[in-house]
């Protein structure tokens, strides 16, 4: 007999995201199990509880993408994932928890307030990017900084070609300048346009997702001479 497919289901509880799923799991599933848990991820919760207790056995396949999310997300935007199942996976790197009341119950509430977003002009949108990570980086006194910021958002903008609603911000971190554009409509960002973005400065990791509102979110972490 046939396992029945892979079930995802969202829900919130406390500014915490759970990703739940049930069913059966396969080997191919590894892809909707990251793309869930990433989509997730970079909606910027307080965290991310990774349900699967509807197992009798954490399969590998969901522990492992789950810890490839961590990975990707780890210089932005920093979500922590919990898993929460029966069995022990502490092998995997990830917090593990009983039940999701506990995965919840556990987490850090102290994460920084979500980052203002600016509403980028369809009609000058990269040079508009261009010219608002300059003077980010001169509000955070980091003038030095400002033209290579403005060449990593300009490509970044450039990517949204027909875009709807394009968005971008910028996140300090540790030695870090983060740029993030988005936008309501699909905008993959494969091999190509990732080199295009890493030649405009000192880029430690890009990503993308799409969201579950159809959408997408680009980011790329800068690095930084000195502390940000």
């Amino acid at each position: 007999m046939c396992a029945s497919p892979l079930h995802v289901e969202l829900a919130g509880e406390g500014g915490v995201c759970v990703v739940s799923f049930s069913g059966g799991m396969e080997f191919r599933d590894h892809v909707l199990v990251r793309d869930a848990v990433l989509r997730t991820a970079v909606t910027c919760p307080t965290a991310v509880v990774v349900d699967l207790t509807a197992f009798a056995a954490v399969p590998p396949t969901a522990a492992a993408a789950a810890l490839a999310v961590r990975a990707q997300v780890a210089d932005w935007p920093g979500t922590p994932i919990l898993l929460a199942g029966a069995e022990d996976t502490h092998q995997w790197g990830l917090p593990r928890h009983v039940s999701v009341a506990a995965a919840v119950a556990a987490v850090d509430r102290s994460r920084p307030p979500p980052m203002a977003l600016l509403a980028v002009p369809r009609s000058y949108a990269a040079g508009f990017a261009c010219e608002a990570a300059e003077k980010a980086c001169w509000a955070r006194g980091r003038g030095d900084v400002a033209a290579m910021a403005g060449r990593v958002a300009w490509r970044m903008v450039a990517l949204l070609h027909d875009a709807v609603r394009p968005t971008i911000a910028f996140d300090w971190r540790p030695g870090l300048l983060v740029v993030v554009v988005g936008d309501d409509e699909p905008v993959p960002c494969g091999l190509a346009e990732v080199g295009r973005i890493a030649a405009a400065g000192p880029v430690v990791r890009c990503g993308w997702s799409g969201t579950w509102s159809g959408g997408s979110v680009i980011w790329a972490a800068v690095h930084l001479n000195g502390s940000a």
